[in-house]
């Protein structure tokens, strides 16, 4: 599953393969609901307008949900199931291989919100954003349809 074949942590499953920081839906709202065991926040979670104003005033992430909703505890296969997985970024390559042999340069939209709390990043711009000159991370490159120049 997820493209794992070994024995994973769950700290590494948390923050690796899982989109804890992305924008939950209702249909999310609604599965955690039927683990929580408070009705007064169950009804809120069901609410419609919920998520719409919990998105205006901080930009609500899954992660936010399952800490303000602490009374629902959906056991670990429900919340693998209810949480989805990281989706991989594509950039395009803003250099050619042969103007530096190890350096790619990367043109990135950044992905950025407002919410009452202020301006919110997307999980990976943010990364990108923290990263200062001459830091290194890790990439593929996935061969297109187009030649690189």
């Amino acid at each position: 599953a997820w493209g794992i074949d070994a024995e994973i942590s769950l700290g590494c499953l948390m923050s690796n393969v899982l989109d804890l920081f992305g924008k939950p839906t209702v249909h999310f709202m609604q599965e955690l609901a039927t683990f929580e065991t408070n009705e007064r926040e169950r009804t809120a979670m069901l609410d419609p307008s919920f998520l719409k104003k919990a998105s205006k005033e901080s930009g609500i992430t899954f992660a936010d949900a399952l800490l303000r909703f602490k009374d629902a505890h959906p056991p670990l296969p429900a919340l693998l199931a209810m949480i989805p997985v990281i989706k991989p970024r594509a950039y395009s390559i803003a250099s050619a291989p042969s103007a530096a042999l190890e350096t790619i340069e990367l043109c990135v939209l950044i992905d950025t919100w407002w919410c009452d709390q202020g301006k919110k990043y997307g999980l990976t711009c943010d990364m990108l954003r923290s990263l200062g000159k001459g830091d290194r991370i890790w990439c593929r490159i996935k061969p297109g349809s187009m030649e690189p120049p």
